[in-house]
């Protein structure tokens, strides 16, 4: 998923498959910093005394810093560097790293290209049905449009039902809704700002 998500003809990516123990995952890192740019991991980040990923940083001579984002999905993150070779460690749950990506990791790789990022254009839908919503987080949920509005924007229905894990939802969908953590539900013709997939994803 992840290289399909990276193909492009600016980005030469390279697979890495590595052990996961704290000395294969410092082995990499160090070998890593001396030719690449970029490493986008799909990475157990736990934040206590499971997680190897700080402490393989540390072995190999760079810093890392976990983050717990108040985000579903996508909760861990972790981002470092090791000398000129900028990290991002995404979750390890599928659905988390594919929504992460578009948040964090295509933004970054933007950036390191020097290019400008037009997925990152303001985007709107109004919501075909109620949208479920405990408030205090942000929610990220598959959507898929069935139809557009007098006001030309489209109308989206909820694709995932709660299941954060599932990665059918995302296959058929068009985009993703973001649901702040301001919002409970979201009645019928609420506002959304929608993430098409036609833009959110093109390097």
């Amino acid at each position: 998923m992840l290289l399909a998500l990276l193909a492009s003809p600016s980005i030469e990516t390279i697979d890495l498959r590595v052990a996961d123990t704290q000395t294969a995952i410092s082995a990499a890192l160090r070998e890593g910093g001396k030719h690449l740019d970029l490493l986008l991991m799909s990475a157990r980040i736990a934040g206590n005394d499971r997680d190897r990923l700080e402490p393989a940083f540390r072995a190999a001579g760079g810093i890392c810093q976990s983050l717990k984002l108040a985000l579903r999905p996508g909760k861990p993150l972790a981002k470092g560097r090791i000398g000129r070779m900028h990290v991002l460690a995404l979750p390890e749950n599928p659905v988390a790293a594919f929504v992460n990506f578009r948040l964090f990791g295509r933004p970054m790789i933007v950036r390191l290209l020097g290019a400008t990022d037009a997925g990152r254009a303001m985007s709107y839908a109004r919501v075909a049905e109620v949208f479920r919503h405990k408030a205090g987080r942000t929610e990220i949920v598959p959507a898929c449009i069935v139809g557009h509005g007098s006001d030309g924007l489209p109308r989206i229905r909820r694709l995932d039902r709660g299941r954060s894990a599932r990665l059918l939802p995302v296959v058929v969908a068009d985009g993703f809704a973001e649901i702040g953590p301001g919002i409970g539900d979201v009645p019928p013709d609420g506002l959304l700002r929608f993430h098409p997939f036609v833009t959110s994803f093109t390097l």
